[in-house]
C-alpha cells in the first residue's frame, strides 16, 4: 500500500517549484498531473477552487508535508494515507483514475467483507482499492473541519479507458457496495492527464 498527496497545481513559481522539486525526489515514487472534479458538498470545504494538481506517491510522509509548507503554503493540500488494503494488484501499468469516496456510516468487519468481496468481482480495472486517511493541510485554510477524514475509501483505475467511461464505471461499482447496505457518497475524481515520473 502507498501513500498519495494530492496538491493543488495554480501554474505559480510554488507549483512549478514543488513539481520540479518532486520530479527529482527520491522520496517521490510516482508523480502526475491531473485534472479533479469535487462534488458540491466537498468543494464547500475549501475556501478556493482549483481544476488541476500534482499526485504523488510517496515514502516518507513528514517529507511531503515539509515540501507543501515550503512550496505551496497557501494552497490545500490532501494527503491520504492508507489504513486498510481491501484489493491491491501487484503493479499498476497506467494509472488512469483515482476516485475518493467517504463511508459517512463508518464501517467495521462485517463492512470490509463485503467491500473485498465488491473489489475482487470489480479488479480487472481497479488497481488498488483501499480505506484510508485524509489530512488536509494546512488545516487553517478549511472552511470547517470534514467530519469524514478517517472514514475515506480510494480506488486507483488501471486502463486506457477514457476519463468519463471510468467515472461511470466507479459509479457502477459504488452502487454495488450500496447494494450491500453500505452507503458510499462520491466526493472527489482525479483524472490523469500526464504521468511526470
Amino acid at each position: 500500500m502507498i501513500d498519495i498527496a494530492c496538491v493543488p497545481y495554480t501554474h505559480d513559481e510554488g507549483s512549478r517549484r514543488l513539481k520540479a522539486h518532486w520530479k527529482d525526489s527520491s522520496n517521490v515514487i510516482d508523480l502526475y498531473f491531473a485534472t479533479v472534479t469535487m462534488s458540491n458538498e466537498f468543494r464547500s470545504y475549501f475556501t478556493e477552487y482549483v481544476n488541476h494538481c500534482l499526485i504523488a506517491t510517496y515514502s516518507d510522509v513528514d517529507e511531503v508535508v515539509e515540501d507543501v509548507y515550503t512550496y505551496v503554503p497557501s494552497s490545500i493540500a490532501m494527503l491520504f494515507s492508507n489504513r486498510l488494503k481491501l484489493l491491491d494488484r501487484p503493479r499498476i501499468s497506467r494509472l488512469n483514475f483515482v476516485s475518493v469516496n467517504v463511508l459517512k456510516r463508518g464501517y467495521g468487519k462485517v463492512e470490509v467483507k463485503d467491500l473485498e468481496s465488491v473489489f475482487q468481482r470489480k479488479q480487472w480495472r481497479i488497481k488498488s482499492a483501499n480505506l484510508a486517511r485524509m489530512l488536509m493541510l494546512p488545516e487553517g485554510m478549511l472552511r470547517f473541519t470534514y467530519p469524514y477524514a478517517d472514514n475515506i475509501l480510494l480506488l486507483q483505475l488501471d486502463s486506457d479507458e477514457s476519463h468519463i467511461s471510468e467515472q461511470r464505471y466507479c459509479e457502477k461499482v459504488r452502487l454495488d457496495v450500496i447494494r450491500r447496505g453500505i452507503y458510499v457518497e462520491h466526493i472527489m475524481s482525479l483524472s490523469i492527464l500526464e504521468q511526470l515520473k
